[in-house]
């Protein structure tokens, strides 16, 4: 009886036009979302079988290949959507108008490239102004199963990049995502850098021998990297130092601050992998981050009240994980670490042993030969250069004491000459007292 009826009752339904039309618009809906996501689901089919695609973060040296290449392409004179950002391009500060953040279709050598500017916001911490760089990513995507166009676009970018920014070294300092550029390092010739002793020739022959002999490091069997402590009074030239050291080599420098909040033992590896090879890393005043570990057991009624504490209270960076840093495998080959402090007594034995420090070199109050030599920088006159320095000789005094006393009396050699009481101040009354740190430019092997 029930088979008989089905027929009966299909047939009702196929009459009632109310839930006929039901049905049509149900088996409507259900294919229109088909064929909405048809050429979605294509697309993720093609891209994965017949596209290659690669990309490229704000904090990688390419994100700026690929922003120069974009800034000569002729696409980029059409976009109508831009970002803007400043770039020196053989030495001169220019501005450069690049396509925004989405989807840019360029036609570049018979190919068709889809290139995404991606953007992401920072977090809440970089919204309140601790940081305010966004992270930028570049997708890059070509037709083809093989990766030889995508590298052969990234080789051209680079060589573009390179070829219009040859003699610039740059200066790159750390933020919560890596590296970021800078400024353009400042000319600074070594011969306006005065030390005694012949240190500074020491120490340029030997960063030229140490850039010139990888293939000798390999053969020994050392990791190609190298270490300088540079220690001493304020203002006795050492940062000035390793600034003209890598603009006459023309040297990147990354300078490393260790205050970052976000900065932990695993970001400062990573850090350290994202320099580029042959680049200086320089960490200044790094004994207020990092003390002597016996300053942990004097008690608290028994410490002076100028000693400082192991490290910065907000640094997050550990002794253990700097020193495993500076030995492990995520030291680029080829860098060059350059620290400074002010107090190499402070400084806890495990950072400054041999294999971690290679060369020491003391700064010390200036000597007269450096006065002298600063003062004919000013006024090119023997005699009164040795009439002042015989002025300041039972004086301790830096060189930038030096310097900015006659940048002062930059206009009247006669009152640079009768106004030398200005550099003595209270502290400076006894004869010159050599720190109880002895002068050292140690080698662990030549």
């Amino acid at each position: 009886m029930s088979l008989m009826q089905s027929p009966l009752d299909i047939s009702t339904l196929l009459n009632n036009k109310l839930m006929f039309g039901g049905i049509l618009v149900m088996m409507a809906g259900t294919i229109a979302s088909l064929f909405k996501k048809l050429p979605t689901k294509l697309w993720e089919i093609i891209s994965k079988q017949f596209t290659v695609t690669v990309e490229i973060m704000n904090n990688s040296d390419g994100f700026l290949w690929i922003a120069n290449w974009l800034y000569k392409h002729p696409y980029n004179n059409k976009a109508r959507r831009l970002s803007l950002f400043s770039s020196y391009i053989k030495k001169v500060l220019t501005p450069i108008l690049t396509p925004a953040p989405g989807y840019h279709y360029i036609w570049h050598n018979n190919r068709l490239l889809i290139i995404h500017r991606e953007r992401k916001d920072g977090d809440k911490r970089e919204a309140l102004g601790e940081n305010n760089n966004p992270k930028e990513i570049y997708h890059i995507t070509a037709f083809g199963r093989s990766q030889k166009y995508i590298r052969s676009l990234i080789e051209e970018a680079k060589n573009q990049y390179i070829k219009d920014n040859i003699e610039d070294a740059k200066l790159f300092s750390n933020n919560s995502y890596g590296w970021e550029y800078a400024k353009l390092l400042p000319n600074r010739p070594l011969d306006s850098i005065f030390l005694p002793n012949n240190s500074v020739n020491i120490i340029k022959n030997d960063v030229i021998w140490f850039l010139e002999n990888e293939e000798l490091y390999k053969k020994w069997g050392i990791p190609y990297r190298r270490r300088y402590l540079f220690h001493g009074v304020p203002g006795s030239g050492k940062t000035s130092l390793i600034s003209a050291l890598a603009s006459e080599l023309n040297l990147n420098v990354y300078i490393l601050s260790l205050s970052n909040t976000n900065l932990t033992d695993s970001s400062l590896r990573e850090l350290f992998e994202g320099v580029h090879p042959k680049s200086i890393i320089l960490i200044e005043d790094i004994d207020g981050y990092f003390m002597k570990r016996e300053l942990e057991n004097i008690p608290s009624d028994k410490k002076s009240s100028t000693t400082k504490p192991e490290k910065k209270e907000f640094s997050r960076i550990t002794l253990s994980g700097m020193l495993n840093t500076m030995d492990g495998l995520s030291s680029t080959d080829g860098s060059l670490l350059f620290m400074t402090t002010n107090s190499i007594l402070s400084l806890d034995e495990a950072m400054i042993r041999p294999g971690r420090v290679d060369i020491k070199l003391q700064f010390d109050y200036a000597v007269p030969e450096q006065i002298e030599k600063v003062f004919l920088k000013f006024y090119p006159d023997i005699n009164s250069a040795s009439i002042f320095s015989n002025k300041l000789k039972n004086i301790n005094v830096s060189v930038a004491d030096v310097q900015t006393y006659l940048l002062k009396y930059r206009t009247n050699i006669n009152d640079a000459l009768n106004n030398t009481s200005e550099l003595i101040r209270p502290d400076k009354y006894n004869l010159k007292k050599k720190t109880n740190e002895k002068r050292i430019i140690k080698k662990t092997f030549k």
